[in-house]
């Protein structure tokens, strides 16, 4: 028992640096962004914008969640723009659209891992959970009574 409370102990110590580690990476990255798109909403220019928004991509090491959008080729529409007006305005505005999703998407990353962070520690915490309050666990209990927790949904297999 000695060693499994020890276990539990180490355990909840290693992800509360992990967490503490994952909050500051959080922490730092939403204010780069922040700046970055405070950046992107005061230049006029939308090509420029979009320029701010891929440094952002490549300084962050986002990795880029829309399919057929790498970096380089939108970087080198831009500077066939300055010379060729068959680069659309749609086109840009849909590249900073997508560029904005995946700076999101990594948000949410960060947002995930830190609930999955958080639903360890309450594990680690009450490893038994529903067993400590005193209840019996429907899925171990023998007697036929606990069936009654359950709802028939009619399925047919």
């Amino acid at each position: 028992m000695a060693s499994s409370a020890a276990l539990s102990e180490s355990m909840q110590r290693i992800t509360k640096s992990k967490l503490d580690a994952l909050q500051s990476q959080q922490s730092t990255y939403e204010r780069k962004k922040t700046a970055t798109v405070d950046a992107v909403r005061k230049e006029p220019d939308l090509s420029k914008q979009l320029g701010l928004l891929l440094d952002a991509l490549t300084i962050h090491d986002v990795p880029v969640a829309v399919p057929n959008l790498l970096p380089s080729n939108v970087r080198r529409f831009l500077n066939q723009r300055r010379n060729d007006p068959s680069v659309s305005t749609a086109m840009l505005q849909e590249w900073k659209s997508d560029i904005e999703k995946c700076l999101d998407i990594h948000s949410a990353k960060f947002e995930h891992a830190s609930l999955f962070g958080r639903l360890v520690t309450e594990w680690l915490q009450n490893p038994n959970g529903i067993l400590q309050t005193g209840q019996s666990s429907p899925i171990n209990s023998s007697n036929d009574a606990s069936s009654d927790n359950f709802e028939e949904v009619g399925r047919q297999e």
